[in-house]
């Protein structure tokens, strides 16, 4: 199930503008000065993306600040590309290497917000296995756990249920020290353990059988996870 969208835009055909291009090159000094003159922070290039989508999808924590200080910060962060992408899933999709996303909370990004086919950022970071981002995430104050622990409108599956399909150990075990629902069903009444298993993630089988998940439970076919 690929995550990432394609970046080819089928309806945006606008050169790039100014401020994209320095935004997405880190260029602090020159978002500044056009944001003096022209400040369209609306602007998007072909892809549909904002100068702040840009400057997160590329790590620039500088120019991201910026962009929300002298911006509509709410506003910026709640805006999507044509695939419901906002700044938080770009962050956590491609570049988290400074915290972006603990910025982006900073400012009050809405960790439960999910792109147009579902996804949140958590289970885009488990899915990656990106245990820094995962632990970003769910350590910042402003973000409600439960919430985003909860499935996603992907098959009602959650973080962990992509963890432990990808056989990502190190995100598995962070996701249920985080207190992850071990047991949680998806639209087929699989819990993680049966997408372990399925998958063939034998370390992330064994740590869920440590960690208590129910060896007797059944998909909605009546099938147990091991035979």
């Amino acid at each position: 199930m690929p995550l990432m969208h394609t970046d080819m835009g089928k309806k945006k055909t606008a050169t790039r503008k100014p401020l994209i291009t320095a935004a997405s090159a880190g260029h602090y000094r020159k978002v500044s000065q056009l944001l003096d003159t022209d400040g369209d922070l609306d602007v998007r290039d072909k892809d549909g993306r904002t100068a702040l989508h840009c400057a997160v999808k590329n790590g620039h924590l500088k120019v991201v600040d910026i962009l929300l200080t002298r911006g509509n910060c709410g506003r910026s962060l709640r805006m999507r590309d044509p695939y419901g992408w906002a700044a938080i899933h770009f962050a956590a999709q491609f570049n988290n290497k400074n915290n972006v996303i603990g910025l982006l909370l900073d400012r009050g990004a809405d960790a439960s917000m999910k792109t147009y086919r579902g996804w949140t950022a958590l289970q885009q970071a488990a899915w990656k296995g990106d245990c820094y981002t995962i632990a970003s995430l769910l350590s910042h104050e402003h973000v409600s756990k439960r919430s985003v622990l909860s499935p996603s409108q992907v098959y009602s599956r959650t973080a962990l249920h992509y963890a432990v399909e990808k056989g990502r150990f190190a995100a598995t075990k962070l996701l249920l020290e985080f207190g992850a629902d071990i047991n949680a069903k998806d639209i087929f009444g699989q819990t993680p353990l049966h997408r372990a298993a399925q998958e063939n993630s034998v370390r992330e089988v064994e740590l869920l059988l440590l960690a208590g998940a129910d060896f007797n439970a059944k998909d909605r076919n009546g099938r147990r996870q091991l035979r």
